[in-house]
């Protein structure tokens, strides 16, 4: 992890990325200075198998100096695992990993970002962010704008688990212009590459068993939407899926075990054209209390 501060205060807290800052120590460092570098070599502790890891970091005199990591103050390195890195080198062996958000709602849109690029910048059909693999041997995570975690529920001798399940988000933001970055240098150890992420941003959660079962999922929509479904059923309230949904499954005997809300249930500050139905919205996550006047009783019933 590297952290560069203006002000010299360093960010301790964990991020919704990476919750857990206590990383395992490595089993030795040696460090050395020469031609306005200060270089650390450092051994991994067992079990571990990654090899030695060459850093260095520019000796600078100037808060200025410190902060110029345009001017490659980070570098790194492993000679046995074939790979060097300096701060503001690109990625040209990035193996890539999820799609890339788009302006559409829907992921409609990724589907035509490709048209234009270069051969290996993207797949077929999706743009795709660079991921933790890679055939460069390292891979760069930009932290610095993730929500740091107010992490004071749990005791200062608690398990990084206990952490990761008691913290949230905390009220009090990052201060302004600090830079946060972690570097993955695992070389070709894929497999253990993706241990390291893990180890510092929690353990990856299985999918609920109901989401392999039966889904239920339509937009209802309003009168402009869907006029001739209102028309027949009414608008989308609890009480219509209720009767609609849950007990017309239940009355023929199918089974199901998701069944899928479209925006109607969100509600907006500010309501549109519907006060006949009370205020509907695509974002946030504040329940329109008008249509839905029993959460819990909806959420918690048995389907």
């Amino acid at each position: 992890r590297f952290e560069v501060s203006p002000d010299g205060r360093f960010e301790d807290r964990g991020t919704i990325t990476f919750p857990n800052r206590r990383t395992a120590a490595v089993a030795a460092v040696v460090v050395t200075r020469g031609g306005g570098w200060c270089n650390m070599t450092a051994t991994a502790a067992a079990p571990s198998t990654a090899p030695a890891l060459d850093i260095s970091l520019r000796v600078c005199a100037t808060p200025a100096c410190a902060a110029d990591l345009a001017g490659r103050g980070i570098r790194a390195a492993s000679a046995a695992g074939g790979w060097s890195w300096a701060f503001g080198d690109a990625p040209t062996g990035n193996l890539k990993g999820t799609i890339h958000p788009t302006p559409s709602p829907d992921l409609a849109g990724c589907c035509s970002g490709c048209a234009n690029a270069k051969e290996g910048d993207c797949g077929a059909k999706f743009n795709l962010e660079a991921g933790l693999l890679s055939k460069d041997g390292w891979a760069v995570i930009n932290d610095s704008a993730a929500l740091p975690l107010d992490m004071t529920a749990a005791p200062p001798d608690a398990s990084f688990e206990t952490y990761f399940r008691t913290s949230w988000v905390s009220p009090e933001p990052r201060r302004g212009g600090v830079e946060d970055f972690y570097l993955f240098g695992c070389g070709t150890m894929y497999r253990e590459c993706l241990a390291d992420f893990t180890a510092l941003s929690g353990p990856v959660a299985l999918p609920p068993i109901n989401t392999l079962g039966v889904w239920w999922s339509r937009h209802w929509g309003d009168e402009s939407a869907n006029k001739a479904m209102v028309d027949d059923v009414g608008v989308m309230t609890a009480r219509n899926l209720e009767s609609q949904v849950l007990d017309a499954y239940a009355a023929r005997g199918l089974p199901l075990h998701v069944m899928v809300l479209d925006m109607e249930w969100h509600s907006e500050l500010k309501a549109p054209d519907c006060s006949f139905r009370g205020i509907a919205g695509w974002g946030g996550y504040t329940w329109n209390e008008t249509l839905f006047p029993d959460v819990p009783g909806l959420v918690n019933r048995k389907i």
